[in-house]
C-alpha cells in the first residue's frame, strides 16, 4: 500500500459537516465522511498554493506515467486539473479572500482480499482528548489529512482528493449555521487520545508520513 504525507489543517470553519456520522444520502452503499473547510487570508492562500501543487503534480504523473500516456496531444487537452475547492465570492462576483476547501473519506474501504474496513473519524477537542459530541457547522476546526491523486476521466479532471482521518475542534457550535455556543478552549469529557496535540500549538505532524 502507497504511503501518503499527511498534514494538519490551520484551524477554519467546518461547512456542512458529515464528521460523527458518514453521509449516506446519495449513495447508501458508499457512504461518505465530509466536510467544508473554510479559511481566510494567509491560511487559505497557503492551503490554496499546497493544494494547487500536489493537483498539478497528479494531472502531470497522470500523461507521465498512468493511464493518459497513451492519449493522443488532441485528446489530452480536453483534460484539466481538478482543484478540490471554491473560492469564495462576494453577490458581485468578487473573491472574499475566503477558500471552502472539500475534504473526504469513504467510511467503507474494501480491502485486497475482498473484505471492507469500517473507517472512524477521530475527533478531538481544544486540549487533545478524544470527544463525541455533534460537530455542527460553523465549529472551528483543524484537520488531519493527505492528498491523494485522482483520475475522473468520465468529468475528463484529474486532480487530488483531500482525504482525512481525524479532526480537531477548537469552538463548537451549537446551532445549525456560524454561531458559537461554547467557550474558546472547548474540552469534552472524553478520554485522552493520541490524535492532536493542544489547540494552541502549532500542527503537530505537517509532514508526517502514515
Amino acid at each position: 500500500m502507497a504511503k501518503h504525507t499527511y498534514y494538519d489543517s490551520a484551524f477554519g470553519i467546518a461547512v456542512y459537516p458529515h464528521l460523527n456520522r458518514p453521509d449516506n444520502k446519495f449513495n447508501a452503499e458508499n457512504p461518505l465522511f465530509k466536510t467544508g473547510l473554510r479559511l481566510e487570508g494567509e491560511a487559505a492562500q497557503r492551503q490554496k498554493e499546497k493544494v494547487d501543487v500536489a493537483a498539478q503534480a497528479a494531472f502531470d504523473d497522470y500523461f507521465e506515467n498512468g493511464d493518459g500516456k497513451s492519449l493522443t496531444p488532441g485528446e489530452r487537452k480536453k483534460f484539466a486539473v481538478y482543484y478540490p475547492y471554491e473560492v469564495e465570492e462576494d453577490s458581485d462576483g468578487n473573491p472574499t479572500g475566503a477558500i471552502v476547501f472539500d475534504f473526504k473519506q469513504n467510511a467503507r474501504i474494501r480491502l485486497k482480499d475482498g473484505t471492507v474496513k469500517d473507517v472512524v473519524i477521530g475527533l478531538y477537542d481544544a486540549a487533545g482528548k478524544e470527544m463525541h459530541k455533534l460537530v455542527r457547522g460553523g465549529s472551528e476546526i483543524r484537520i488531519n489529512y493527505c492528498m491523494r491523486p485522482i483520475p475522473m476521466k468520465s468529468l475528463k479532471q484529474i486532480g487530488v482528493r483531500l482525504d482525512f482521518s481525524r479532526v480537531q475542534v477548537r469552538k463548537l457550535s451549537e446551532g445549525n449555521g456560524g454561531g458559537f455556543g461554547a467557550v474558546e478552549g472547548y474540552q469534552d469529557d472524553g478520554q485522552q487520545g493520541d490524535g492532536f496535540g493542544s489547540a494552541d500549538e502549532t500542527p503537530s505532524n505537517p509532514g508526517a508520513d502514515y
